[in-house]
């Protein structure tokens, strides 16, 4: 097994700017980050769960935004890469950039492995879903500039391997309380 020391794509141009979201990280890295940011910080940083991004990403009052496709970073835009953090819509939570630009890896989990889904809708906690200590395939939300604008709906879910590493995979963290 080849160590990584680094982002996958850290190096490129395209996918490392210091306005950019950081791509190439795989689900368990970006669990160690949440972890090393509550050592740091004292807060209790974690990727969020799919139905927390979800409800985000819908908006007030669960109801489903309209998608301005000019502030969404998706495969018709023709970019070819992330655009600045800053530079999507904003949510009614103050979240930017939740639909488009890079799909986001939430704690959720979709299934055993990338073909099966052993965890649909609708969402219950008891299912064990959210357990952190194995390698099911976890829920991505969010759509890409990758990919069509159609995927970058609140309600899409996609699904990864947790080791696996994109240019159009990142992460997003969110915390309990103060």
């Amino acid at each position: 097994v080849q160590q990584k020391n680094e982002p996958a794509f850290w190096r490129d141009p395209r996918f490392n700017q210091p306005d950019q979201p950081v791509v190439g990280v795989c689900w368990y890295e970006a669990m160690a980050f949440a972890r090393w940011l509550r050592e740091q910080t004292k807060r209790a940083w974690r990727l969020p769960t799919e139905v927390e991004w979800e409800a985000a990403a819908r908006g007030a009052g669960n109801t489903a935004p309209l998608i301005d496709l000019s502030r969404l970073n998706s495969a018709e835009l023709g970019l070819g890469h992330p655009w600045a953090v800053q530079h999507g819509a904003v949510s009614w939570c103050g979240a930017v950039n939740l639909l488009g630009n890079v799909w986001e890896w939430t704690s959720s989990r979709w299934g055993r492995n990338w073909q099966t889904m052993d965890y649909g809708y609708p969402y219950s906690l008891a299912d064990d879903r959210e357990s952190p200590d194995d390698s099911h395939a976890r829920v991505m939300r969010g759509g890409s500039w990758f990919d069509a604008a159609t995927e970058a709906q609140p309600t899409t879910r996609a699904r990864y391997l947790p080791g696996s590493r994109a240019s159009n995979i990142g992460f997003r963290l969110a915390h309990n309380g103060a």
